[in-house]
C-alpha cells in the first residue's frame, strides 16, 4: 500500500492529521499518569504499632502515650504490659521489654489510605512496597513486545482496544483488589496496556505525516505525554482524592473515557 499516496491525496497536515493527531497526543499522556501513579497510590506513610489499652478507634498516628508505650523510633514492636489485666493506660503498666506486633496505626494526615495502609506492608512486609514498581516495569517490557506485534499484525485500532482494555481493567481491579498479591498483577496488566497505548497511538501518529512534519509530530507528541500529566493534572487529583483507591479508579476512568472516542474514518477526495 503507497502510504505517501494516501497521505498527499488527504494533505500534508490537514483536518483529518490534526484530528488523528490529537487523538494520539491523549494516548500519550494517559500512560504518563499511569506510570507516576505509584508515588501516591503506593506512598510510604508512617506507621506504629497499635498500642495495648491505649489504642481504640478514635485515636490517631500522634498520641501522648506513644512516648512511654512505644520505643523512640521503632515501627516494628511495642513496650511489653506489666500486667495483662490491667486496662490502665499510663506509663507505670509497660515494661522496658517489647514484643513484636501484628496491627498498626498509621499517619493519614498526607493521605488517607494507599497500598501500605490497605495490605499492611509493614516491617517484614515492607519490601513488597516498592516491588509494585518492578512489576509494572515487567509488564512495560511484555507490552512492549505483545502488544506492538499484535498492531503491526492485526491494526492499529485493534491494538488500541486490547491496550485500552488492560489499562481500564487493570486500574479499577487495582482498586478493589482484596490482597497485595492481585494488585501487583493488576499492576502488570496496567504497565503492559500502558507502553502498548503509547507505541501504537505514536507509530500511529507517524504514518499519518510526511517527512517535512514528521519531527514536529515526533517532538510534540513526546512533549505533550511529558508536561500534561506529570507535571499539573495527576498531582492535583492525587492530592484531592488523597487515597489509593479514589487514584485507581478515576484514572481508569479518565483512560478508558478518553480512549474510546478513537475513529478516524476518512474519505479520500
Amino acid at each position: 500500500m503507497d502510504f505517501e499516496g494516501i497521505n498527499d491525496s488527504l494533505g500534508h497536515f490537514g483536518k483529518y492529521q490534526k484530528y488523528v493527531f490529537g487523538l494520539a497526543c491523549i494516548g500519550s499522556f494517559i500512560p504518563a499518569m499511569v506510570v507516576v501513579a505509584m508515588t501516591f497510590v503506593g506512598n510510604p506513610v508512617k506507621y506504629r504499632c497499635v498500642v495495648p489499652n491505649c489504642d481504640d478507634n478514635t485515636t490517631t498516628y500522634n498520641e501522648t502515650f506513644v512516648e512511654w508505650a512505644i520505643p523512640e523510633g521503632d515501627q516494628c514492636h511495642v513496650r511489653a504490659l506489666i500486667n495483662t489485666a490491667s486496662d490502665d493506660c499510663e506509663s507505670d503498666v509497660f515494661s522496658n521489654s517489647t514484643i513484636s506486633c501484628s496491627k498498626w496505626v498509621y499517619d493519614t494526615s498526607m493521605f488517607s489510605a494507599t497500598t501500605v495502609t490497605e495490605f499492611d506492608l509493614t516491617c517484614d512486609r515492607a519490601w513488597l512496597g516498592p516491588l509494585a514498581g518492578s512489576v509494572y516495569m515487567i509488564g512495560m517490557l511484555v507490552g512492549a513486545i505483545v502488544i506492538g506485534d499484535f498492531a503491526d499484525r492485526f491494526g492499529r485500532k485493534k491494538g488500541i482496544l486490547v491496550a485500552v482494555l488492560l489499562l481500564g481493567s487493570g486500574g479499577v481491579l487495582s482498586a478493589v483488589s482484596p490482597n497485595y498479591y492481585m494488585f501487583l498483577l493488576m499492576r502488570f496488566f496496567t504497565g503492559a496496556g500502558g507502553v502498548g497505548l503509547f507505541q501504537v497511538t505514536f507509530v500511529l501518529a507517524q504514518t499519518k505525516f510526511n517527512l517535512v512534519h514528521y519531527a514536529f509530530a515526533t517532538f510534540s507528541h513526546k512533549l505533550f505525554c511529558q508536561i500534561q500529566w506529570r507535571n499539573n493534572l495527576l498531582p492535583g487529583q492525587s492530592v484531592f482524592f488523597a487515597g489509593y483507591p479514589g487514584v485507581s479508579v478515576t484514572r481508569s476512568r479518565v483512560k478508558v473515557s478518553l480512549a474510546m472516542p478513537y475513529r478516524p474514518k476518512p474519505s479520500l477526495p
